[in-house]
């Protein structure tokens, strides 16, 4: 999420002070987030609509921002608190709430866990990549989004949660 002030500033024109400042109000928004989601869904066992909703949210904060960085920005920045910041608790209760047993939460767990860091460790550097190539973030950013889109359809082939 670093890429942000640096998106800000040089996609979006805006001033050093005034990116970092976007930056530190989408991480705070998605501090506030990551348990008010989960409270805000309730105790039940599927979450599915959970999952896709913040799923989508965050594509589409994404996708704003990587078409139109200058436009609207504030709604992205909220999209992108709200969406990441309620998914991330969201899919780190999964494995427990969709493994059958002990054992099968357990591989779902390390599964998720392998993929997650992979992913956290190879897209900044995906993102520094494509903006060293194309000179902005349009192409990174809505890789981001299509990522966060792919998501939906693994979300709806989960089984509700027993």
């Amino acid at each position: 999420m670093a890429w942000l002030a640096p998106l800000l500033h040089d996609d979006a024109g805006r001033g050093t002070a005034d990116a970092g400042v976007l930056l530190t109000v989408m991480i705070s928004i998605q501090v506030v987030a990551m348990p008010a989601v989960p409270a805000l869904l309730g105790e039940r066992r599927d979450t599915r609509a959970g999952l896709a909703l913040t799923a989508t949210v965050t594509a589409v904060g994404f996708l704003g921002l990587a078409l139109a960085p200058a436009t609207a920005t504030w709604v992205w920045i909220i999209a992108l608190g709200v969406g990441h910041g309620g998914l991330f608790p969201l899919v780190l209760a999964l494995p427990a709430r969709v493994g059958r047993d002990a054992a099968e939460a357990s591989r779902f767990s390390a599964m998720a866990f392998f993929v997650g860091y992979a992913g956290a460790a190879l897209a900044p550097v995906l993102v520094g990549v494509l903006r060293d190539r194309d000179g902005d973030f349009h192409l990174a950013f809505t890789l981001l989004a299509v990522l966060a889109a792919l998501t939906l359809p693994a979300v709806a082939r989960l089984r509700p949660a027993t």
